[in-house]
């Protein structure tokens, strides 16, 4: 009976140091989001991918709930990344609409090795 009793003693103890320790916050809300796109084009259109990436860049740069907006070329230099964070969904929606958004993919559609992977997220903090 005597171990029991250590075993609950030393739960209990578990239990009130835990309940003691500050929580954890859970980052604050936002609206931000950040968009991370990987563009991978074949060899022989490079150049002109990346062209068309610092057209756009400039672009969008200018539009409405742009905060960040740039493009980079990867060691492997078919490939690009574009790192880009909105105000919120409206205005990246209003963005993915836009002629910079529309012209970009019909330019570079053609010469994609593989599909346009694009992936969508909020900041932690």
């Amino acid at each position: 009976m005597r171990p029991v009793s250590l075993a609950v003693l030393a739960l209990a103890e578990l239990i009130g140091t835990a309940a003691a320790q500050p929580m954890i916050r859970a980052p604050a809300a936002t609206d931000t989001l950040a968009i991370v796109t990987h563009v991978d084009v074949l060899p022989d259109h490079m150049t002109a991918a990346r062209d068309a990436l610092a057209a756009y860049v400039r672009a969008a740069r200018g539009e409405p709930g742009a905060l960040r907006v740039e493009a980079m070329q990867e060691v492997r230099q078919n490939h690009f990344d574009l790192v880009e964070t909105w105000r919120d969904e409206a205005a990246w929606r209003a963005h993915q609409a836009s002629a910079a958004s529309l012209e970009l993919r019909r330019t570079v559609g053609p010469w994609l090795g593989s599909p346009i992977d694009e992936r969508i997220g909020t900041p932690l903090g």
